[in-house]
């Protein structure tokens, strides 16, 4: 399988970090082993990856691991990247790679999340939405690239908003759909 999953994960602390810098957000790499899906003592489902003799216990919002319990099967060998904030060590998973011989592939499956919350559909974004889907149509796409629309991207002053793969995109006119789209699909 030579498809990516992109996920978005809440992660509690772990001993896996590739380098850190000052920024008050840190980023970090895990290269491991998927193990499977777990529940916790308190009925929590996790994402179990082993990496560097451990087991790391990673949560998960539920609409992604919905998608990737289909997709990953034990064993597969993963790249997880995110950030980790530096106050309370919280580590945001962004990326989820599958790892092959020639190196980790593409997030290509990853959707492009546009928020679709009142003050950014209102400032833009229902106009945002239309223009990637003309785009995803006008180049052919449709396999490729796909949209979703979430509630919240946590960047309401800087709408409107959409994310791919870890990519946040603020201020967003039509205009920037091309941009968006074309780059999802990996023609830029």
């Amino acid at each position: 399988m030579l498809a990516s999953i992109c996920i978005r994960v809440a992660a509690g602390k772990y001993n896996a970090l590739a380098f850190m810098t000052t920024d008050p957000a840190t980023h970090f790499e895990l290269r491991g082993q998927f193990c499977g899906f777990i529940r916790t003592l308190l009925g929590k489902r996790r994402m179990v990856v082993r990496a560097d003799g451990e087991e790391h216990f990673l949560k998960m919002e539920k609409e992604l691991r919905e998608r990737l319990k289909h997709t990953l099967s034990p064993g597969v060998e993963i790249l997880v990247s995110g950030h980790e904030r530096p106050a309370d060590g919280r580590r945001v998973v962004s990326n989820v790679h599958f790892i092959t011989p020639e190196g980790p592939v593409a997030c290509a499956t990853c959707p492009v999340r546009v928020c679709t919350k009142k003050t950014c559909w209102r400032n833009g974004g229902k106009e945002l939405w239309e223009a990637m889907e003309a785009s995803i149509a006008h180049h052919g796409l449709a396999e490729e690239v796909q949209l979703e629309g979430v509630h919240c991207l946590d960047h309401c002053n800087r709408g409107p908003n959409a994310e791919w793969q870890g990519h946040n995109f603020h201020h967003c006119t039509p205009r920037d759909a091309e941009r968006i789209i074309t780059r999802a699909a990996g023609q830029d």
